[in-house]
């Protein structure tokens, strides 16, 4: 048993020493995985583990990406090692918003699309995020009115109504994610959109956007024309 601790124990240390001298991005997914769960089961060759997860989710990041109920049955991990490994998504999701400029400026797509894809990429529920920017574009307000199931969310007009009114904003970019799925607007997004949109005129302020978050890419429905022109901030 001793023996078999300090094989364990030298392939560790060669791991990290490779990732000293390459860097963890160099890894291939079996060490990169294997690596990782060395962290999460620190008396185990995680190896074996490592060859059972990628075959199953076929990527590193696909690993990662798993429902906690698929990670729970596969056979080694446990319900604490599926807890921790889905820790991990989330420390990163945490650094990348940690990075950003507090309170930026929001002028351009491009500006929507870095502030709000560290935010839903990936999430397994949707999420629904309001942003609220003052006269000169800069964020002063951002709350997650509604996180629904995979496919839906309820967006809850009282909480909308209390936000924009307690920041006193003058315009807001609304921002959800399709998790796993297009993230082309449904019909279900449309109308929300306009009906969130008729409710913000009521109450004078300014809809900038509405953006979706997919698997693999991003969706504005400003540029897809489901919210007019005149509604963009440099038109006033």
């Amino acid at each position: 048993m001793e023996q078999k601790k300090g094989m364990h124990d030298k392939h560790r240390e060669r791991l990290l020493n490779t990732i000293k001298e390459i860097g963890f991005d160099k890894l291939n997914d079996i060490n990169a995985l294997e690596f990782v769960l060395t962290l999460i089961i620190p008396r185990k060759d995680t190896n074996p583990l490592a060859h059972s997860l990628l075959d199953q989710f076929g990527s590193f990041s696909k690993v990662l990406d798993a429902d906690y109920s698929q990670l729970v049955h596969v056979f080694g991990m446990g319900e604490r090692s599926a807890t921790l490994l889905k820790l991990f998504p989330e420390i990163f999701r945490r650094y990348q918003i940690d990075r950003q400029t507090k309170n930026p400026v929001i002028n351009t797509l491009g500006d929507m699309i870095n502030y709000f894809k560290p935010r839903l990429e990936n999430k397994t529920k949707e999420e629904f995020i309001v942003v609220g920017l003052n006269n000169k574009g800069r964020v002063v307000a951002e709350k997650t009115v509604s996180v629904g199931g995979k496919n839906s969310v309820a967006i809850d007009k009282k909480d909308l109504s209390l936000f924009i009114l307690n920041k006193h904003v003058s315009s807001v970019i609304f921002a959800h994610n399709h998790p796993g799925a297009d993230p082309r607007p449904s019909k279900a997004d449309v109308d929300a959109t306009q009906s969130l949109k008729e409710f913000l005129t009521i109450n004078n302020i300014r809809l900038e956007d509405h953006i979706i978050v997919g698997e693999d890419s991003v969706y504005s429905m400003k540029m897809l024309q489901y919210i007019e022109e005149k509604d963009i901030r440099d038109e006033f």
